[in-house]
């Protein structure tokens, strides 16, 4: 029928033009997926804004390594008094000492740590005693100080390394009294430049007030009438 043969025409038409028209889908270009793009684009965006590369997480701040490198220096430290207390402890109680400034023996024989450490020849443990405040001028029986025992034990240099941190002790000790004198000295003589200034000031007020009166007593005197 012509409805038939009209309605078919128009089909064929429009399969012709669908035809013709390429597909959106087939025509569409895939966008490649990358793992973690979008966290990339975002950290770059942050970077932009904030002006500045971005800081390693790992990376610690200069404060923060002073502060590590001062915590194991005292570490090491309090490992090294430990290990000078353990040796002079045992020390002590293998000679029969209380403590470092204390004799054994009798009245006819007693000596002191270092003269002790100086019979031995112990070089370190002459250098913990005096770490721990041993007195060096303390004397045995003989009236021996512990550097005198030293020099006369010292045969061919065997004793040199004693003597010589004997002598450093000493030479140290008698640079930190002439310091503590010296800073005496220097605060006395502040002390009598500043009292001396405000003397001379108090002459300076006194002397006007003298001069003011001067002339009320040789006028208003009886014998000035």
């Amino acid at each position: 029928t012509l409805l038939d043969s009209r309605g078919s025409a128009e089909l064929g038409d429009l399969k012709e033009k669908r035809g013709a028209e390429p597909s959106r889908e087939s025509t569409a270009i895939p966008v490649a997926q990358v793992f973690g793009a979008a966290s990339f684009s975002d950290d770059e965006d942050a970077c932009d804004s904030d002006g500045g590369d971005p800081i390693p997480p790992n990376r610690k701040a200069a404060e923060d390594l002073q502060e590590d490198e001062e915590f194991w220096t005292k570490a090491q430290e309090a490992l090294e008094d430990r290990g000078r207390r353990e040796r002079l402890l045992k020390f002590m109680k293998r000679h029969r000492f209380k403590d470092v400034n204390s004799s054994s023996g009798w009245f006819f024989n007693f000596r002191f740590p270092l003269h002790a450490a100086v019979e031995d020849n112990d070089a370190e443990m002459i250098r913990i005693l005096l770490h721990f405040k041993a007195k060096t001028k303390l004397k045995d029986a003989s009236g021996w100080s512990a550097r005198q025992l030293a020099r006369k034990r010292n045969v061919n240099g065997s004793h040199d390394a004693v003597l010589q941190l004997l002598n450093d002790h000493a030479m140290a000790r008698r640079k930190r009294a002439a310091a503590r004198r010296a800073a005496k000295e220097g605060k006395a003589d502040a002390n009598a430049s500043v009292e001396g200034g405000e003397g001379k000031e108090e002459e300076k007020e006194v002397a006007p007030a003298a001069s003011e009166e001067k002339p009320n007593d040789d006028h208003g005197s009886p014998e000035g009438i």
